[in-house]
């Protein structure tokens, strides 16, 4: 119901193994969330947003998939809530490159 009612988000992350830092921006793909009032260029300045936080945390929360992962999680989920008013499921792909 949740899923129907909210949509969902996947974030993509891609990370550097060896520096610990995020290559490129994350991707935010959505299902369920776009509408009249949220547009793609939303999420992509939301994608560069996460970008910033993403650089800003330390390389061994990085190194850790499973941090890091909940780290892109609920930054999203606090992005949409503040910036939406909504609480999408949100699924999070780190790739470690």
């Amino acid at each position: 119901r949740a899923l129907a009612d909210e949509g969902m988000i996947t974030a993509i992350v891609l990370i550097d193994q060896n520096e610990g830092h995020v290559l490129g921006v994350p991707e935010l793909l959505t299902r369920g969330v776009l509408n009249n009032e949220v547009s793609e260029e939303t999420f992509d300045e939301a994608a560069a947003s996460l970008r910033v936080h993403l650089e800003g945390l330390s390389q061994e929360t990085l190194a850790d998939m499973d941090t890091a992962r909940e780290e892109v999680r609920l930054w999203v989920r606090r992005w949409c809530k503040r910036k939406l008013g909504r609480s999408p499921m949100v699924v999070t792909t780190i790739f470690e490159v």
